[in-house]
């Protein structure tokens, strides 16, 4: 019986992390802001090395959409990988939580293996993410992250 419903429960809890994470937190403070698009910057680079591997077909328009969030947010994510590094050289720990948003995002992918109904939720989680990414959506939903950021002074 549970074998039999294996795979509706892979696809089931892989569906809720990605509702769990869909409430957005916005920053509250620039240190937040810097790691929140630090994160968010190790995510994407980590998502488009599995997603394009794994969707072939759907790379070239995944890869747009990723390079399309990276020169619309150029300044900002430049400012922020100034900030992060300074913040790595005084407490190298942050690393570790970068890591750890990368390892995350490849255990999501890993679930693509595991049935065609599982390959087909990371596809369409994909193609969600990378649009969401080239239409500015994390600006609007998490616009103190930004703020934040694009106000940071960075020591001469």
């Amino acid at each position: 019986m549970i074998q039999r419903l294996l795979p509706q429960i892979t696809v089931a809890v892989f569906l809720v992390s990605f509702v769990e994470a869909s409430t957005f937190h916005d920053a509250s403070n620039t240190n937040e802001a810097v790691a929140m698009l630090t994160f968010a910057q190790a995510e994407a680079e980590t998502l488009h090395q599995g997603c394009t591997s794994i969707f072939p077909a759907d790379s070239a328009a995944l890869s747009s959409n990723y390079e399309k969030w990276k020169q619309d947010e150029f300044a900002v994510i430049e400012k922020s990988k100034v900030l992060a590094t300074i913040a790595i050289s005084k407490n190298p720990d942050i690393q570790q939580y970068i890591d750890r948003v990368k390892e995350n995002a490849t255990a999501r992918l890993k679930v693509a293996s595991t049935t065609n109904d599982a390959r087909l939720a990371v596809q369409k989680y994909c193609i969600s993410y990378f649009n969401n990414l080239a239409t500015g959506v994390w600006r609007t939903r998490t616009p103190d992250v930004y703020k934040f950021v694009t106000d940071a002074k960075l020591p001469e």
